[in-house]
Parts: C-alpha cells; sequence; structure tokens
C-alpha cells in the first residue's frame, strides 16, 4: 500500500517489482559467469550466461508490459499519429499536412484546409481517434506555420478553431481558406468565430 502511494497503480508495482528480479537475476548470472572463467569451471560460467539471457529475455518482456500499462493509462484504445516533422506528412483516411512555396494545404475528416503565407513552423499532424459508450470522438491538429487548426469530430458532426477561435461546423467536402489577415472563408464565404 505504501509503496502505490510512491509509485502507482499494481501495474507500476508490478513492473518494479519484475524488474529487481531481473536486477538480481543479471547480478547473479554475472557472479557466476566471473567465478567460473576465473575457476576455469565450465558449469559455473554456462550456468552465469543462461541466467543473463533469462533476465534479458524477462526485462524484454517486462519492456513491453510497460509499454501496454503506459499507453492505456495515457488515454485508453486509441490511436495516435505522430508524423515526423517533415513538409508533407501522412494522416489517417486520406489526411495530409504540406507547406508548398507560401501556401500551407491539409484535409482532415474529408475537408480541406489551405493557409496564405503560413509563416515559419513547418507544418505538423496530429490525430487521435477513439470510442466507448456509444459515442464516437476524434481530434486532429494542424499546424501550418503560425495557423493552429484543431478538427473535432463527434458521432459524426465536425467542428474547427483555428488559433483558439471557434468557427463552427463542417462537412466533407468543404474548403476552407485562411488567407494573410487570418480571416476565415468556408468554401468562399466568410465566417466568424462563433460568440458563445
Amino acid at each position: 500500500m505504501v509503496l502505490a502511494m510512491f509509485v502507482g497503480g499494481p501495474a507500476e508495482i508490478l513492473l518494479l517489482l519484475v524488474g529487481g528480479a531481473v536486477l538480481v537475476a543479471g547480478l547473479v548470472g554475472l557472479v557466476l559467469l566471473v567465478v567460473g572463467l576465473v575457476k576455469r569451471r565450465p558449469a559455473l560460467w554456462v550456468s552465469g550466461i543462461v541466467i543473463l539471457a533469462v533476465g534479458a529475455l524477462m526485462m524484454a518482456l517486462a519492456g513491453v508490459a510497460a509499454a501496454v500499462a503506459f499507453s492505456h493509462r495515457a488515454g485508453g484504445p486509441s490511436s495516435v499519429l505522430r508524423p515526423p516533422a517533415a513538409e508533407e506528412a501522412g494522416g489517417p483516411g486520406g489526411s495530409y499536412v504540406r507547406i508548398s512555396g507560401d501556401r500551407g494545404m491539409a484535409r482532415a475528416e474529408g475537408v480541406d484546409f489551405e493557409v496564405l503565407e503560413p509563416g515559419g513552423g513547418g507544418s505538423r499532424f496530429l490525430g487521435r481517434s477513439g470510442s466507448g459508450g456509444g459515442r464516437s470522438e476524434s481530434r486532429c491538429e494542424i499546424a501550418l506555420g503560425d495557423v493552429l487548426i484543431v478538427v473535432t469530430t463527434v458521432d459524426g458532426r465536425t467542428r474547427f478553431s483555428v488559433n483558439g477561435a471557434d468557427y463552427g461546423s463542417v462537412g466533407q467536402g468543404d474548403s476552407v481558406v485562411i488567407d494573410r489577415e487570418r480571416e476565415v472563408r468556408v468554401n468562399g464565404q466568410r465566417r466568424e468565430p462563433v460568440r458563445e
């Protein structure tokens, strides 16, 4: 119980115990290996090698278990996409982000985005989706230079924001253009931020 307060939940305690066992096994294996080599006793150094190999296998299994435990702790069953920092990166379902000259272009949830003169900072796409309790949800963050577009879809309804301002609903096939003055147009019509 006291250990749980400092380390975390049961999964972390189990990983800590397995890590301790691996460390002890590694030390025992190393001692047997060294003693077997110094005293020229093949049975000892072979035992040391076997124990070290088993310890390495246990460490690999503990690493996999840790990765699974921490991925579930970070947000449950979801998929996260972090493409490399590049001029073009792809996302799920035909999503992409690209900077070409003085234009930044992206697609998320079937909506095309274009930013004129995006400025410095490159491009980035971060997508996450999940479902639970009869509800499906996804969120895409698109960085094009100094413009951050967030596209969220909850139960099939898609909304977007630009640099923190909510611009309301969009649908598949819509086109959003953000001009040099950072005014937003959806399908050629100027759109103001949604006031609460």
